[in-house]
């Protein structure tokens, strides 16, 4: 599902990066919060038009199996959309949020997320600046 986005909803796509690519970034400097149990970050990726597929969409694509690593996130982000890649954000904080078991979130878990929402600011400033 690729939507035709309008100027403010590409504002609130990259306001929304910005904001949660600083707390994945300075996760170190944030005390006392669970990333992977913030509900809102969920409700807030629904809000803008995004949804947790199970990863199904990027499976779809390149014809993968698997929630991609930081190496196949970087590998294949120049080929997602704006769509795409917020499904594939919401998917993964899922994983964290819901199916990990508990886990407890590594070093290289919030790189991938600073990678990824990095390029959706990228990509949200792109769109509207055309």
């Amino acid at each position: 599902m690729n939507m035709k986005r309008d100027y403010k909803e590409l504002i609130k796509i990259r306001n929304f990066a910005e904001f949660w690519l600083g707390m994945y970034k300075f996760h170190k400097s944030v005390f006392f919060y669970n990333y992977s149990d913030s509900i809102f970050l969920g409700d807030t990726l629904a809000d803008l038009g995004f949804e947790m597929d199970s990863g199904k969409s990027y499976y779809e694509k390149f014809g993968e199996t698997h929630l991609p690593d930081i190496d196949e996130l970087q590998h294949y982000m120049p080929e997602m959309d704006i769509q795409l890649l917020g499904n594939l954000i919401f998917s993964q904080w899922r994983r964290w949020n819901h199916w990990s078991d508990y886990e407890i979130m590594e070093e290289k878990d919030f790189q991938w997320f600073v990678i990824a929402f990095e390029r959706l600011a990228d990509l949200a400033t792109e769109r509207y600046e055309e």
